[in-house]
């Protein structure tokens, strides 16, 4: 049997396949199967075998042949191709060539595009010769059929990303050539691939700039492609690629490209105007559509100032969400996507634009469009509301300035006629509550209203919103504003957990929760009355898992409402979420991701902070069950429509969202449980951080990182608790502990290194101070250094995107990541000080080595922005403060001078906190007079920024109190007329209290005591109330105590004319 035989024989089995039933062709194939891959063993032999047949008659046989080759011949790093020799690699580059010339098979022609795009990429990579390639193709192009050119171009497009610049210089002006012949074919197929050519040339440009020239002017050809083809419906079936092409060549930013944009949005809007028919259907609609937003969101500095494009865009936008209709699916909470595509890709996109571009222009564009609030068509009402629920769906602070503006258009279509408007205003109403706090004293009248309207709606989808509206209302609100309101709440929402709609229950069950929360009298009358209904309601949940979330949200609410009662209800309440706890661990099949664990494992971590050691025989049962939940795996090989892509580097990874949510919920769990059992929760602490630790820098989910992170402080708490207790010495516990200090320690840095989201970044930064805290035992050298080049590298990060943003366009829509930096920037000082007064001696030296030149270069180099400026001298604070390095201070107060001479609200904030640390120092009294006077400028800009007032109040009054031999009497009454402020209530009530104990600089008179008690009333009912630190409590108490004993008569009937809820707040500090 010669060669060809031999060779025909394999492939004839190879393509016949096993087949099971027939022992002996099974053998057959096997036997074949094993003899060809023996071959490999001599690249030439198995290269020959396949060569051989490529000009085989039979079709079949050349497919699979080209199939094989194409996949065996490349398949490692070390391939095959590589192996044959230069003489036998050159022969076979050329047979192919012209074997793929002769070749008249479109799929044995595709298998050749396969190989060649291998082949060439390879022979780039390694430097080996392959001169006659491309000269080849060009030719093949010319000389060739339609096939042959079809497949030619569909080659080119694949390797021109790996022609060197070299050849590139010489084939460029061929390769255009190529294009201009085809697009003159009016070959719709071949004309899209000459676009696809373009497309690539111009992304080759744009890494090669010397094309660049050459390669921008091919645009305009492409787009009289775009418009040949969607002119021609015969090319219909193209329509959907070409629209991919061009949104391909603008997913990268090319400067050069953007002239081209408005022709490129106005042809892509025309056609989103086109109504829909067998042609323009929503394919090609979506696409076209896409093409816009890719423009806004890779050109979004260019998009800022387009009016004119931002107008039409915004026009069509609200064309689409007016393509809706009222269907039975919207009121049953199903999918309706299929029914109004239109719409919701509006919603999106608006979403999307608004994002990038800021939301100013179009919130104005809506304004002067507020007449379809008053139209007669319901679907228009509908699509003003939607299109401003989507520019709202986060923090903007070009909404803040209009939001009770935008209250006064929307809140009288609370009580519209069609559902799905009311609908939309319930989710305006609870998105302006939810992220503008300073608009909610002006606004809580109308949402009140709102709810109540809504919660008396008969569609059960706006009660459960209602409902949603009411915990966001509920949630924001002090006890004492929401006093008046709560038998009235209880009232309206109890009712609704018996409905029949799971969804209302559950949003229900949410707000009488939170106002469980807010209750601190009262809680066991409505124990008995609710206890009865909840009851009622988890039997009918028993045995049907779409009920499970209204199962889960009960059992939650019980033990809330067991956290409140007094002795005589507690045990009884206890044992109900026990017995029901219980009862879920037996529901057959349950997932271990499914949410109602989370539930279980969140009522149960109350349960156990309530009950302490009572617990500790329920922990060997629910432990291994919220270690799972802890170990579920998120990550998915492929995407489904349960899972989001998330970016990682390079890396993209499918995430499976809900899951991972779950995860996050039994991390914090497991924090909650060591936190509050501290040494009862010893035996697991060594199995929770071995689950846990490793989380610290799971790329896939950034909440997982936080929470890990967390989650490890607590464990070691809890360690050192349970292993003083065993141990009964508390050095011992601490040097059993060092070896965790050091793997989360260690797993934090690891991660910090290549760390990019900058909230994971602030939480791991005070997750290791706190470590650091905890270990009372010295971090060693080695440590300390590895910290500092983190904290090296997270400074240059800052700066360099700091200089970054500089240079783009100002986003007035920016508060999200101002409110980040600023934790941030608080984070890494804190980190600083706790460096600095833990370990001293290495704190100085890593610091001057690794930190100190960075900093006193970016001080000392034109253009570097203020912001940074800022916060390298608050560096320099912490520094002078905690590590007692006073020279700087000189320097540092000339420093904060300038950045206050730009009287720019964020850069003196930045100045405030650097006071903050600076007057603490025993020598900064030389410099009090210009710390004063850039206070000064701080208190004259209240109508522009009341917060950066109420800091600069709290300023002057931590100056006077650390200083207060510095301080006359007329200076420190002006502070106290300043109050009282809305923030800071421990700072103040600290400091007012300090100069009353240690000081006559504020006269106890009527009017003083008046004020005075005014402020501590402010200070204990203000939304920050818990931010009072107990030593600040005693420290008030002991004052008032005194005022009592030694001028009662001045206080006495003051105290008196206090209302009956400012009694209660005073009383119960006094207690």
């Amino acid at each position: 049997m010669d060669l060809a035989q031999f060779s025909l024989k394999i492939f004839q089995v190879l393509r016949r396949g096993p087949i099971k039933r027939e022992p002996k062709d099974f053998e057959e194939y096997q036997h074949a199967y094993s003899m060809y891959e023996s071959l490999k063993s001599n690249p030439e032999n198995f290269c020959t075998i396949h060569v051989i047949q490529m000009n085989n008659n039979d079709p079949g046989i050349r497919q699979m042949v080209m199939s094989l080759f194409a996949s065996k011949m490349f398949e490692s790093n070390n391939t095959l191709y590589l192996r044959l020799s230069p003489s036998y690699r050159d022969s076979l580059n050329t047979k192919l060539l012209d074997k793929m010339a002769n070749e008249n098979m479109n799929n044995v022609l595709h298998q050749y595009v396969n190989v060649f795009e291998k082949m060439y990429n390879i022979c780039i990579i390694n430097s080996i010769p392959f001169p006659q390639f491309l000269p080849s193709i060009f030719h093949m192009y010319i000389q060739g059929d339609r096939e042959h050119r079809n497949y030619t171009l569909n080659l080119l497009e694949k390797i021109i990303v790996s022609i060197p610049p070299n050849d590139m210089k010489n084939v460029f002006d061929v390769i255009v050539n190529i294009i201009n012949q085809t697009i003159n074919s009016n070959d719709g197929d071949l004309m899209s691939n000459a676009m696809s050519i373009i497309k690539e040339l111009i992304q080759y440009a744009n890494d090669n700039n010397m094309f660049l020239d050459k390669a921008i002017p091919l645009y305009p050809i492409l787009h009289q492609v775009t418009l040949t083809i969607i002119k021609n419906t015969s090319f219909y079936s193209l329509w959907v690629y070409v629209f991919e092409i061009e949104q391909q060549v603008f997913n990268v930013y090319i400067p050069q490209l953007a002239q081209f944009i408005p022709t490129t949005i106005k042809l892509a809007l025309d056609v989103c105007n086109v109504d829909e028919d067998e042609y323009y259907d929503t394919d090609v609609h979506n696409i076209a559509m896409e093409l816009v937003v890719t423009i806004f969101e890779i050109y979004y500095k260019e998009m800022k100032n387009a009016q004119d494009l931002q107008k039409y865009t915004f026009e069509t936008l609200m064309k689409w969400l007016c393509d809706v209709d009222d269907i039975q699916e919207w009121y049953t909470n199903e999918d309706e996507l299929e029914d109004s595509p239109y719409y919701f890709q509006a919603e999106e996109v608006i979403e999307r634009i608004t994002h990038m571009i800021g939301a100013s222009n179009f919130v104005n564009f809506l304004i002067q469009h507020r007449s379809l609030l008053n139209s007669n068509d319901w679907k228009q009402r509908l699509a003003f509301l939607t299109a401003l629920n989507a520019a709202i769906n986060s923090k903007k602070s070009s909404i803040s300035k209009a939001a009770i503006d935008l209250c006064r258009l929307v809140f009288p279509l609370s009580r519209d006629k069609n559902p799905r408007v009311r609908n939309q205003v319930l989710i305006f109403s609870n998105r302006i509550f939810k992220l503008y706090p300073n608009t909610q004293e002006n606004i809580a009248d109308g949402v009140l209203q709102i709810i109540g309207t809504g919660i008396a709606d008969e569609i059960p989808r706006n009660q459960s919103k209602a409902c949603d509206l009411a915990t966001s209302l509920i949630s924001s609100l002090t006890l004492q504003q929401l006093s008046p309101y709560l038998n009235n709440f209880i009232k309206v929402i109890a009712p609704l957990i018996e409905s029949d709609d799971p969804g209302v229950v559950a949003e229900a069950l949410c707000s009488l929760s939170n106002i469980i929360v807010k209750m601190k009298v009262g809680v066991d009358d409505f124990f008995v009355q609710i206890i009865p209904i909840l009851q009622r309601v988890l039997e009918k949940t028993s045995d049907y898992t779409d009920l499970f979330e209204v199962k889960g949200r009960i059992i939650e609410m019980i033990s809330i409402i067991a956290t409140k009662l007094n002795d005589k209800y507690i045990g009884s309440c206890t044992q109900i979420i026990i017995n029901e706890i219980k009862r879920v661990m037996n529901i057959p099949n349950l997932e271990i991701s499914d949410p109602l664990f989370g539930y279980i494992e969140t009522s149960f971590t109350r349960l156990a902070d309530l009950l302490k050691d009572q617990c500790a025989p329920m922990l060997p049962t629910m432990i291994p069950i919220i270690l799972k939940r802890v170990n579920l795996n998120i990550v998915s090989q492929y995407e489904y429509y349960e899972t989001q892509k998330v970016y990682c580097g390079d890396e993209v990874l499918n995430v499976y969202i809900e899951e991972a949510e779950e995860k996050v919920n039994a991390i914090i769990s497991i924090a909650d449980l060591s936190t509050s059992l501290k040494n009862i929760f010893f035996p697991y602490v060594e199995q929770c951080l071995s689950s846990v630790i490793p989380l610290i820098g799971l790329k896939a989910y950034q909440r997982v990182r936080i929470a890990a992170v967390r989650c490890s402080v607590s464990l070691i708490g809890s360690f050192i608790s349970g292993k003083e207790k065993e141990t009964g010495d508390v050095q011992q516990a601490m040097n059993a502990l060092t070896h965790y200090c050091s793997e989360v320690i260690n797993a934090i840095i690891q991660n910090l290194t290549n760390e990019t989201d900058i909230e994971v970044i602030s939480e791991q930064i005070l997750g290791l101070q706190r470590i650091i805290e905890i270990n009372r035992i010295p971090l060693g050298k080695q440590q300390i250094n590895s910290i500092f080049e983190v904290l090296k590298r997270l400074l240059v990060n800052y700066i360099q995107q700091s200089e970054i943003n500089d240079n783009n366009p100002k986003d007035e829509d920016s508060d999200e990541e101002n409110d980040e930096e600023g934790t941030f920037c608080f984070n890494y000082r804190s980190l600083l000080q706790t460096l600095a007064t833990s370990m001293l001696q290495f704190f100085l030296e890593e610091f001057q080595n690794i930190l100190l030149p960075i900093l006193k270069a970016s001080l000392t180099t034109n253009g570097v922005s203020l912001k940074v400026i800022g916060f390298v001298a608050s560096i320099f604070s912490t520094v002078i403060l905690f590590a007692n390095q006073t020279s700087f201070i000189e320097n540092i107060i000339g420093i904060i001078i300038k950045l206050a001479s730009t009287k720019e609200v964020e850069i003196l904030n930045q100045c405030m906190e650097n006071i903050l640390l600076l007057v603490q120092v025993p020598c900064i009294q030389p410099y009090l007079q210009q710390i004063l006077d850039i206070i000064k400028i701080g208190l004259g800009l209240k109508e522009e920024s009341e917060m950066l007032y109420n800091t600069s109040v709290m300023t002057l009054g931590k100056c006077i109190c650390y200083n207060l031999q510095a301080f006359n009497k007329e200076i420190v009454l002006s502070w106290f007329s300043f109050l009282p402020i809305d923030s800071y209530p421990d700072d103040i009530l600290s400091f007012l209290f300090t100069i009353f104990a240690h000081s006559q600089l504020i006269p106890l008179t009527k009017e003083t005591i008046t004020k005075t008690l005014l402020i501590l009333i402010n200070c204990l009912a203000s939304k920050d109330s818990n931010q009072i630190r107990s030593v600040t409590k005693d420290l008030v108490t002991e004052q008032l105590k005194l005022w009592f004993q030694n001028n009662s008569a001045l206080i006495e009937p003051i105290w008196e004319q206090t209302n009956q809820q400012q009694k209660e707040l005073l009383n119960e500090l006094l207690q």
